[in-house]
């Protein structure tokens, strides 16, 4: 994958989400536009490891 600021910025972070989600990570939103977690997905639900 591609990560660019343009890239990033015409697609709204589509890319970013997609990196997040291959890494079994999840954003978890909160109030506010910029208060975010980022949430490990467990390894059950993810139904695949971690690794390449």
């Amino acid at each position: 994958m591609v990560l660019w600021g343009f890239e990033t910025l015409k697609t709204g972070g589509d890319t970013i989400s997609a990196i997040l989600h291959l890494m079994g990570v999840k954003i978890k939103h909160q109030k506010g536009a910029w208060i975010k977690k980022l949430e490990i997905i467990p390894l059950k639900e993810l139904g695949r490891s971690r690794e390449n």
